[in-house]
């Protein structure tokens, strides 16, 4: 199994390689790629867990190596990653099918702004919704929950034949 560093190692090489990345919209990519491992592959891409904060579903580990940051910069490597071709997603520890789920997220939500991603990981009767506080205060979002409503969502996906809700 990937770590949520990892991942967002890949999806800097894959989204910006050579450019910043906004963190806000890195967390809510870490969100759909988990979503859409548990909906498709039904299993988690990575194991840390996401809380909800008032802009969204966090991986606080994550947050912990960008809290200063508005955007990553360029070159940054999340984790023990020690070589700057994980950021071109030539070396990685992820497997073929960890892979395949952050190509599919990169490329369907990756050119959506942040403000956009936000509002998709707000959605009414979504995970993160259901646990968010009105004070702010972190709430752990369950992974069964995600799976739970990236399952709908994967359902929804082949019936209409559209992504985005």
């Amino acid at each position: 199994m990937a770590t949520a560093a990892a991942v967002s190692n890949y999806i800097l090489g894959k989204l910006a390689p050579g450019r910043s990345l906004d963190v806000v919209k890195l967390q809510k990519l870490l969100y759909f790629c988990q979503g859409w491992s548990l909906a498709i592959y039904g299993k988690p891409l990575f194991p840390e867990d996401f809380e909800a904060w008032r802009r969204g579903p966090v991986v606080k580990e994550i947050y912990k190596q960008h809290r200063q940051m508005y955007q990553v910069p360029q070159g940054f490597l999340f984790g023990n990653a020690s070589c700057a071709e994980d950021l071109e997603g030539e070396t990685t520890s992820l497997t073929e099918e960890e892979r395949k789920v952050v190509e599919l997220v990169v490329n369907d939500y990756g050119s959506l702004n942040t403000f956009a991603l936000v509002d998709l990981s707000h959605i009414e009767g979504g995970p993160w919704s259901a646990v968010h506080r009105a004070d702010g205060t972190p709430a752990q979002i369950s992974k069964e929950a995600i799976k739970a409503y990236f399952d709908k969502e994967l359902a929804r996906v082949r019936r209409t034949g559209q992504l985005l809700p």
